[in-house]
């Protein structure tokens, strides 16, 4: 009984040296990390120089991949991923944020078919959707408690959401993309969201490492720095 008390005592007091003495270090070291494509492209990478610049001595190495790395196995300090890891897992997780879904279209696109009021109408209109791994193919609404589902016919399918936001601004339809994807373009008048008064469900991003945040400097600013981009 008093072995084990004694090893908690000392753990702690690791863990609190550990803190003590992050308070007057710079970060350094290496960060090994993984997210989805899209994600590092349109979200991650316009921001990254921030952290960048506030943490000189950190160096990064971002994989770009659809797939669920394991992050223990393949050595990253850090994988994004839309699902948590098993409770039996001996890994962490922190639930850094959410993102929303947009129907978009361009202007020109409406002036040629007109709005529409209901998401049932969706498939009378060219539509444009994603097609990858972990990704329903059906679109889920809801508004004041109604719910309405739409198995989508497109004209257009891609793994890659780069491709679908170029289909989009070029007119060839109605996309279904993340906030951060479009709402630059919503901002500048390139594109306008379809059906703003539906909402999908919102897709819970979580943060997924090894160690604990508070044993790790570098690791701990990296995750603040990607829950700051979400708020």
């Amino acid at each position: 009984l008093y072995m084990g008390y004694a090893r908690q005592l000392l753990t702690q007091f690791k863990e609190m040296e550990q803190q003590v003495q992050h308070q007057n270090v710079e970060p350094t070291g290496f960060l090994r990390v993984a997210m989805p494509a899209a994600l590092g492209q349109f979200f991650l990478s316009p921001k990254l120089h921030e952290f960048i610049k506030a943490c000189p001595k950190i160096n990064i190495e971002l994989i770009l991949s659809e797939a669920i790395v394991d992050v223990a196995s393949q050595g990253y300090d850090l994988a994004i991923q839309s699902v948590e890891p098993p409770l039996q897992s001996s890994l962490y997780s922190t639930n850094i944020g959410t993102h929303k879904q947009k129907l978009v279209v361009t202007p020109e696109f409406i002036e040629n078919h007109g709005f529409i009021s209901s998401p049932k109408q969706l498939n009378s209109l060219n539509l444009l959707s994603y097609k990858g791994p972990q990704i329903s193919m059906v679109w889920s609404f809801n508004r004041n408690g109604e719910n309405i589902e739409v198995t989508p016919s497109p004209v257009f399918t891609s793994n890659s959401y780069f491709s679908l936001l170029q289909g989009a601004k070029n007119g060839m339809g109605v996309a279904n993309l993340y906030q951060y994807m479009v709402d630059d373009e919503i901002a500048k008048g390139n594109l306008i969201e379809l059906l703003p008064d539906w909402h999908q469900s919102s897709r819970d991003r979580y943060a997924v490492y090894q160690q604990r945040r508070d044993s790790s400097l570098k690791l701990e600013l990296f995750i603040k720095f990607l829950m700051s981009l979400f708020y």
